[in-house]
């Protein structure tokens, strides 16, 4: 027999060693795939019995349009004499790791919406004269003059709340970092804080008619305001103490030469809430839930009531004419009877408003504006015109949908969740075209902390239930790039009196 040489048996062990690693190569393949798919299927399998989220106590806020302008709204004015939303939006959202600062965005263009539908009538690219908005920090409203005013730190650009177009460019006299401002439409006076220091400002031409420093030392938190009160001709401002255990101070300013007329000091943890348009009075909010008001019946004399009304609101608003107020809180925004403080409906949904501004309310369509998560403005029907009905409306039915997903999703055990509520965007499309965000996903492991992002999508489809007259099935889907593609979904069912039930769930496993 011929023996085997050094090469050829040399040979044949590489080619061994490489057909098992290759089996080991393979083996792994299957395994990662036979997990998933076993995994999928015991997903599936653990869901057939239907979780139940019960209704709301209040019936639900009909909810008749989510207005989304580009990738999200930065800034929101509702303008009363055309019935349009002036927003800023940006092409994009704020990029958030789950440790450190979020990146922030800035607008690049000003989009007017109809106030009614959300849909967009204009938009406006922030270039040019106009390019001083991208640096925009407050968006204030001028009905009287059908305008939308974009205050940057040095800057004043003005747009038509018409039809959208660039109208004007000051540069301001005063440049500060501003937190705060009012406007007076009948005298063009423009009130702004910012640097430790109020100024009133000629919104036509940007120059000082007046200013003065507020009392404030070095690390002082942002004051509050300022809140102008159109009939005493007066500016409250509420200068909060560096230690939370100190009390804050209201501070009364003459509007016309910016002297203090009055100060008062307020609740531990109180802050600075709007004018109500009904009473006059000055809505405070305690740093303990509990509401508050101050009755201005004189100027060197105010009196501080307890405002039940109030308590949980984080932002409120008011219809005059139909007597409702809205109160925004931490979980939900409840309309009330001013007459009477009972609550008659609600919505499980945030609205990210300044305190001290109202939130925007159109009156005569009674229509509430509640600018929420991912820059969406959800629009409420209230009062006259409204439409009822057995069930929900579909946009509220979908609302109702994703609060209830926080009893629903499974505990991710990191911080934050893989998966949250507010993952999904607000709105619904159809199984078509379902509603869609893209963003990244995070997971932390123990061994090697925070992974990613993995690049992914969230979405969200409505249609109604064939089974059920007045009911809707909700299906909330999400797409993550964790090596392969994978997919996740939940279907919801929603009840005409507002009951959700998971229906099914299914889709690789949740990290």
């Amino acid at each position: 027999m011929r023996g085997s040489s050094p090469d050829s048996e040399s040979t044949s062990a590489a080619h061994r060693r490489s057909w098992l690693w290759a089996v080991a190569v393979v083996a792994v393949v299957l395994t990662i795939i036979g997990s998933a798919a076993i995994a999928h299927a015991l997903v599936e399998r653990a869901r057939q019995a239907d979780a139940v989220v019960a209704a709301p106590i209040l019936p639900a806020l009909s909810v008749v349009a989510v207005a989304h302008p580009e990738a999200g709204a930065l800034f929101t004015a509702h303008d009363s004499s055309t019935g349009n939303l002036a927003t800023l939006a940006s092409q994009r959202e704020p990029f958030c790791p789950p440790i450190g600062a979020c990146q922030s965005v800035r607008p690049d263009a000003f989009v007017l919406l109809n106030g009614a539908t959300g849909q967009t009538l204009a938009q406006t690219p922030l270039t040019g004269d106009a390019s001083a908005a991208a640096d925009t920090l407050l968006l204030l409203d001028d009905p009287t003059h059908k305008r939308a005013y974009a205050i940057s730190p040095d800057s004043l650009i003005t747009f038509s709340t018409e039809n959208g177009a660039l109208v004007g460019h000051e540069a301001l006299a005063h440049n500060a970092p501003w937190s705060g401002g009012a406007l007076d439409a009948a005298t063009g006076h423009l009130y702004l804080v910012g640097d430790g220091q109020v100024v009133t400002l000629d919104v036509a031409t940007g120059n000082v008619i007046a200013e003065a420093s507020l009392p404030l030392t070095s690390g002082m938190p942002v004051p509050d305001g300022p809140v102008f009160d159109t009939a005493r001709r007066l500016l409250y401002i509420v200068i909060r103490p560096n230690l939370a255990s100190d009390a804050p101070q209201l501070l009364a300013l003459d509007a016309a030469t910016l002297r203090q007329a009055s100060a008062l000091v307020l609740p531990v943890g109180a802050r600075l809430g709007p004018l109500d348009a009904e009473t006059g009075s000055l809505d405070i909010f305690g740093g303990d839930g509990r509401g508050w008001q101050l009755h201005m019946r004189q100027a060197n004399a105010p009196t501080l009531a307890r405002a039940p009304m109030l308590d949980g609101a984080l932002a409120v608003g008011a219809n005059t004419a139909l007597r409702h107020m809205y109160i925004a809180g931490f979980t939900q925004t409840r309309s009330l009877d001013t007459r009477n403080g009972r609550s008659l409906a609600g919505l499980p949904l945030m609205a990210r408003w300044s305190r001290f501004v109202p939130l925007p309310v159109d009156q005569a369509r009674g229509l509430l504006y509640l600018p929420s998560d991912h820059g969406a403005v959800v629009i409420v029907r209230d009062g006259a015109g409204q439409t009822e009905s057995a069930g929900v409306a579909s946009a509220s039915a979908a609302i109702l949908a994703r609060a209830a997903l926080a009893k629903l999703l499974p505990d991710t055990n990191q911080d934050p969740p893989f998966v949250a509520p507010d993952t999904f965007p607000l709105g619904a499309g159809t199984s078509a075209h379902p509603e869609t965000r893209a963003l990244d996903y995070w997971i932390h492991f123990a061994d090697r902390g925070w992974q990613g992002p993995y690049p992914g999508t969230a979405s969200v489809a409505i249609t109604p239930d064939g089974a059920r007259r007045g009911g809707y099935i909700v299906t909330f889907t999400i797409t993550w790039r964790q090596l392969f593609q994978r997919t996740h979904t939940w279907v919801c069912a929603v009840a005409p009196s507002g009951v959700v039930a998971l229906r099914s769930e299914t889709g690789d496993t949740i990290p």
